[in-house]
């Protein structure tokens, strides 16, 4: 088996996602005193993958100790606390994995369900704050913050790798909105609105459902992969983990009821 090559991945996720060049292809090295946007990536990776620091932008003693620990535990032979690209490359690896648009699935509506679980498995969240991080500017287009909750960015994404790995186009336009997603749905006659609990959903899995507040605006979204008659399984996006309410910080699967939720068809 060849050995997967993080440089070219990482060359091939920012051809296709631009955006993230910013943070998965910085000028190197980073190190002591470095300030800004690559010592934020830095940070953020570190605590991503269990070595904690400050996620402010300043690399300082606090961050280059996270740095050797990373290094030692990841068997590095780097200068010790200097990000070089070895170290940069297996900190973001998980990024770079999961985003590379390349599946087993060879239809659209399996390539979504398994690159959707590919984003599940690796714990993806938010890191530094609401709507914050890597994971969160990787989906929305580079964006971030409390302006940027992320659901309907999740779906596009994951949408538009499963379109690139089964070479056909995306169903619906990529956004952060999910008004827009069930605006498209309903003119492209993909829109299948709310069930109740005692019916059978009546279209194939996987979909996309969409948590109704009332009639013209949606609040949450994600991807439903599996029903019975009286709910559904997700996996989605800016969920709460334990009570499943949207405004959350990480990708997760739940079961969820029917009611004063809409669906659009994948297939």
């Amino acid at each position: 088996m060849p050995i997967f090559d993080l440089a070219k991945a990482r060359d091939a996720v920012v051809a296709t996602f631009p955006w993230i060049a910013t943070d998965l292809a910085p000028s190197l090295p980073i190190q002591k005193n470095d300030t800004g946007r690559r010592a934020l990536v830095v940070q953020e990776l570190l605590c991503f993958a269990g070595f904690g620091t400050s996620m402010d932008g300043d690399f300082g003693h606090a961050t280059a100790m996270a740095v050797q620990k990373f290094q030692k535990a990841a068997g590095l032979t780097s200068p010790m606390g200097v990000v070089d690209n070895d170290t940069f490359l297996a900190l973001a690896a998980p990024v770079i994995e999961t985003a590379n648009p390349v599946c087993a699935a060879t239809s659209f509506p399996a390539a979504v369900v398994e690159i959707a679980k590919r984003h599940l498995a690796e714990r993806v969240r938010e890191l530094g704050g609401e709507n914050r991080g890597v994971w969160v500017r990787l989906y929305t287009g580079g964006r971030d913050g409390s302006d940027w909750p992320w659901c309907a960015a999740f779906v596009s994404f994951v949408l538009s790798q499963a379109a690139r790995a089964t070479g056909r186009k995306s169903p619906l336009p990529y956004t952060a909105s999910c008004d827009v997603l069930a605006t498209e749905a309903k003119a492209r006659n993909i829109f299948v609105p709310s069930v109740t609990k005692e019916e059978n959903l009546t279209i194939d899995m996987p979909a996309i459902f969409l948590n109704r507040k009332s009639p013209g605006d949606w609040t949450h979204t994600g991807f439903a992969i599996g029903k019975d008659k009286a709910s559904f399984s997700t996996i989605e996006g800016n969920t709460e983990a334990h009570t499943g309410s949207y405004e959350g910080d990480r990708v997760q699967a739940l079961q969820r009821k029917y009611e004063n939720r809409d669906f659009i068809r994948l297939a």
